[in-house]
């Protein structure tokens, strides 16, 4: 199911949820988003769903990531129901 929801991204989502990833696994912090994002853009690819599906504990770090930004997964999920 995630597989599927990521090849459904385009290119701007992914290299979203990329930055969200290092942002969260304290790679890059908030204030470094736009250099992550051009370092996300910069290595993407078509396999960068595969990326996100390979790294480890990636729901953890989509969740810090969002923290960071001020958001709670419960506030995203909310917004798309």
């Amino acid at each position: 199911e995630l597989k599927g929801t990521l090849d459904a991204l385009n290119e701007d989502e992914l290299t979203d949820l990329v930055v969200l990833t290092w942002i969260g696994r304290g790679d890059y912090t908030v204030d470094d988003w736009d250099e992550a994002k051009e370092e996300a853009r910069g290595s993407a690819s078509k396999t960068t769903g595969d990326y996100l599906l390979g790294t480890p504990l990636l729901g953890d770090y989509l969740e810090d990531g969002f923290s960071a930004l001020g958001y709670s997964c419960e506030d995203v999920e909310a917004e798309h129901l």
